[in-house]
């Protein structure tokens, strides 16, 4: 058998299900199967775990780095968790990703599907004003 995308994904969903399942400490953490390096004949997934807060909050790292740089964006630390509408569905935003110069901003769909965002869109989205103004910080 030789292994291509859409078994390496297929294997990705069934872990992530299994973890889901039967990791017995699955409310203090977020478990989640990342990207995956694969050839013919093998496969490695990265598995992320972050704590989750009493408040239920996760604290990975895109939500420390949302807090940290939320002003170089035009956003506020506090809207961390907030919710938008685009296109007629909602999205909250999880993160930030200060690498990514165009689409920085990381949020999920509620089916828990995540999505990248520009620092623009979500500021208009949350009412916040609209600048060009705004100096993005280099890793």
């Amino acid at each position: 058998m030789n292994l291509d995308r859409q078994t390496v994904k297929y294997i990705r969903e069934q872990i992530q299900q299994t973890l889901d399942t039967y990791f017995p400490e699955r409310k203090r953490f977020k478990i989640e199967v990342g990207n995956a390096t694969f050839t013919d004949s093998e496969v490695t997934f990265k598995v992320n775990f972050a704590t989750i807060g009493k408040n239920g909050e996760v604290k990975d790292k895109s939500a420390e780095d949302f807090k940290r740089a939320a002003f170089a964006y035009g956003l506020k630390p506090e809207d961390l968790g907030k919710s938008f509408v685009s296109g007629g569905v909602r999205y909250t935003i999880t993160g930030l990703k200060r690498s990514s110069r165009r689409y920085p901003i990381l949020a999920q769909r509620s089916d828990g599907k995540g999505y990248k965002f520009p620092a623009d869109m979500v500021r208009l989205h949350l009412g916040h004003k609209v600048s060009n103004t705004f100096s993005i910080p280099r890793k």
